[in-house]
């Protein structure tokens, strides 16, 4: 599933934290932003888990695991 789909049901002001799948002993942090702020090619990344959702009084952090789609 595309993070395109995957975000659908989550509101705007929700914050998705982005961490790329990692390749050998590295993990690449994408980083951290409410919603309506991600746009762009990583809308298209594969969504590899969600990791938690943690519930602040203040807003609700979603964590995704992505992956680039690697195209031939």
């Amino acid at each position: 599933m595309k993070l395109r789909e995957a975000i659908e049901n989550i509101p705007d002001e929700d914050w998705l934290d982005l961490t790329e799948e990692p390749r050998r002993n590295y993990r690449t942090f994408l980083g951290r932003a409410p919603k309506y702020l991600i746009h762009g090619e990583v809308l298209d990344y594969e969504v590899v888990s969600i990791k938690r959702i943690q519930h602040s009084t203040d807003y609700t952090l979603h964590r995704f695991i992505v992956k680039e789609i690697q195209y031939p």
